[in-house]
């Protein structure tokens, strides 16, 4: 995939401007930057954890606990967007967070602004996804975060359709987002759509256009440059991950 990158004023949120408001922000702003962090960062900061040895509950209040922790004592003010990636901060922070911090002693503050997380589902997720102990730690944060960002574009883009006339048509398409999507699968649901296959193609093109625009709109906000050469290079990454 290389689309082209829309102008960074489309993007004025980024990651960064959400950590900043972390330790700059009012309460109510406060509350609203953590749960969008806690939400790109909190499963992949978790797979870490439970690939290094930690179990299910154990990881939860590590991950937890290292967003009280941050929120608490001032980390997310030390961040720098001129110092690199979002995602290698966090990372290089957690790994000092872990190595310094008892899992029973992160309980006490355990939620830190995520309490909409269930462990069992993240529990599920890591077993279903079988990732190999002998990974690095690198690769598989990577991976997550790829993922993570894909899972976020696409609740993004499937938010804007809510509440629209064509919703129905959306949940039908989105499963066929994927380019891997059978071909006869496609021709089975423009026909409960009353479409023609071509005009179902059509539309899919065009839901795939925006899907991906969404994407670059996720990786634009975890980059700590305005320059499209990097928003690109990021976005390399995130598909290598993916591979």
């Amino acid at each position: 995939m290389s689309p082209s990158i829309p102008h960074v004023q489309q993007f004025p949120q980024t990651r960064w401007t959400l950590i900043r408001r972390v330790s700059e922000g009012t309460p109510e702003e406060v509350k609203q930057a953590l749960d969008e962090l806690c939400r790109s960062y909190w499963y992949p900061l978790y797979a870490i954890a439970r690939m290094k040895g930690a179990g299910p509950e154990e990881a939860a209040d590590y991950v937890q606990g290292f967003f009280a922790h941050g929120l608490a004592n001032g980390l997310f003010a030390k961040a720098d967007s001129d110092r690199g990636k979002l995602r290698t901060f966090l990372l290089s922070s957690f790994g000092h967070f872990v190595s310094n911090v008892k899992a029973r002693e992160s309980t006490k503050s355990r939620g830190g602004g995520c309490e909409w997380i269930r462990i069992d589902d993240a529990e599920g997720r890591y077993e279903s996804e079988l990732i190999s102990p002998q990974s690095s730690v690198e690769k598989v944060y990577l991976r997550q975060w790829a993922m993570s960002v894909l899972e976020q574009a696409l609740a993004r883009l499937r938010r804007e359709y809510e509440g629209r006339k064509d919703l129905q048509r959306f949940l039908a398409l989105e499963p066929h987002l994927p380019p891997s999507s059978r071909e006869q699968a496609q021709e089975s649901v423009a026909a409960e759509l009353g479409l023609s296959v071509a005009a179902f193609r059509s539309a899919l093109h065009r839901l795939r256009k925006q899907y991906r625009g969404m994407i670059i709109a996720e990786v634009s906000q975890t980059v700590g440059s305005e320059d499209p050469a990097d928003i690109q290079a990021e976005l390399r990454e995130l598909m290598a991950a993916l591979q």
